[in-house]
């Protein structure tokens, strides 16, 4: 699986996501763009070279080769990704109207010739130059977690591209794309448009809809539930998950539908993808403190694709994933990580089985990941409920924070609702004074 993401200086609209089922480890420049950057380690390696001819490609992965690249662009290839590309081509061209990669026709095919890729030397070659086996072999194991769920079926379902066998295996998926269920273009938004079209300009595209399993606008329960059952479900999502999996939706995809709007959110800026990554982890795996008990190969599979994400976002983007999420996001993620946390240890103790410890270590996983770069939380540690804080101008505050209130307020410090007599004392207590 690769992406790739594309841009000219004219606009920000034009970042483009283009996901194959194979392993895309050479690289193909066409027309007049510039010859591939040499290793990052080596900056006077930006030299072009001639590949060896006993190098010649063949087998080493699948080829992707951009057409009518714009003069000033940037193409972003994971070269990180391993796994059994089979030799195929696939053949996209940069739309300017659009601006954004699309499919090829027949007529630009021509351009792309045997000899051409031939000559191409897989990234992943011993004779490349800056090559670190090391450091492949660590991108290569984080690129499976990140992608271990992600299937053909489940790009073409969740995107609705459903390419045909004569085609290659290419998914597109774009900055702009729509959750299903979002609200429409907003009056600023639809304002643009018809600013761009009135300057000559073509109006931009309209938003492709991504269908994920996990409504960000349903509720966790039933209106056919009543009492006790109905808060359990407004308060715990397992029902929810549980009745997801009712239909063709199985397990691997309500991961890898969180993978993939992980991928496209982080990597794509997409702000509709982040959002729904943030809806599905925080506000429903999270919530379901149940599913460890009830499906833990689901709940175990699940966090250690989050760990993965969250190690990723906290080291590895531009712009951290805490920063994309925003500080009231941030601050919810991190709050259900320590609820999570505190109601998987009661999980623990009521069962012992060898599921629940597959649960457990892959949490532990999870707080391995935010207690480093990029997070430095410890879900472990005694949250702070009131204290004084100091501003910066010396002033200082006093503090009190709710956000666990509900959460301390179990068990035996639950609340309880009592009658009280004419006296103002509970009815069923023995007084030793009457």
């Amino acid at each position: 699986m690769t992406h790739h993401t594309s841009s000219s200086s004219d606009s920000a609209r034009h970042r483009a996501l283009l996901t194959s089922s194979h392993v895309a480890t050479a690289q193909q420049h066409v027309n007049d763009a510039p010859p591939p950057l040499g290793s990052l380690d080596d900056p006077d390696s930006d030299q072009e070279e001639e590949a060896p001819a006993s190098r010649a490609y063949g087998g080493g992965g699948d080829v992707v080769v951009m057409l009518g690249l714009p003069h000033v662009f940037t193409v972003g290839c994971d070269d990180i990704a391993g796994g059994g590309g089979d030799g195929g081509q696939a053949v996209v061209r940069w739309d300017d109207a659009a601006e954004q990669l699309v499919d090829a026709g027949p007529d630009d095919l021509h351009a792309v010739t045997a000899p051409d890729v031939e000559k191409l030397l897989p990234y992943h070659d011993p004779t490349a130059g800056g090559a670190d086996e090391a450091r492949t072999a660590g991108g290569e194991r984080t690129w499976g977690q990140l992608t271990s769920a992600i299937t053909a079926e489940l790009l073409s379902r969740v995107t609705g591209q459903r390419p045909l066998p004569q085609q290659s295996a290419v998914w597109h998926m774009s900055t702009t794309d729509r959750v299903r269920g979002e609200p429409p273009p907003s009056a600023a938004e639809l304002a643009m448009e018809r600013q761009i079209a009135g300057t000559g300009g073509p109006p931009p595209p309209p938003p492709r809809e991504l269908r994920f399993s996990l409504d960000q606008h349903a509720k966790t329960y039933s209106a056919a539930r009543l009492g006790a059952d109905r808060t359990r479900d407004a308060t715990d999502a397992t029902s929810y998950l549980l009745s997801a999996l009712d239909g063709d939706v199985t397990e691997a995809d309500l991961v890898g539908e969180m993978q993939l709007a992980f991928l496209a959110g982080a990597h794509l800026g997409s702000d509709a993808c982040i959002a729904q990554w943030f809806h599905a982890s925080a506000r429903l795996f999270l919530r379901a403190h149940a599913l460890p008990r009830l499906r833990p190969s689901l709940a175990a599979a699940w966090l250690r694709a989050l760990a993965a994400q969250l190690a990723h976002g906290g080291t590895r983007l531009e712009v951290p994933l805490g920063e994309m999420l925003g500080e009231a996001r941030a601050r919810e993620l991190r709050l259900a990580l320590i609820v999570y946390k505190r109601r998987l240890q009661e999980e623990e103790e009521e069962e012992q089985g060898e599921g629940m410890m597959e649960v457990v270590m892959a949490f532990a996983g999870v707080e391995a990941a935010v207690a480093g770069e990029g997070w430095d939380w410890d879900l472990g540690a005694e949250y702070v409920r009131r204290g004084r804080v100091v501003m910066e101008d010396g002033e200082e505050v006093e503090l009190e924070m709710d956000e666990l209130q509900a959460e301390d307020e179990r068990g035996e410090w639950a609340p309880e609702v009592v009658e009280l007599d004419e006296h103002g004392r509970e009815k069923g207590l023995i007084s030793w004074n009457d």
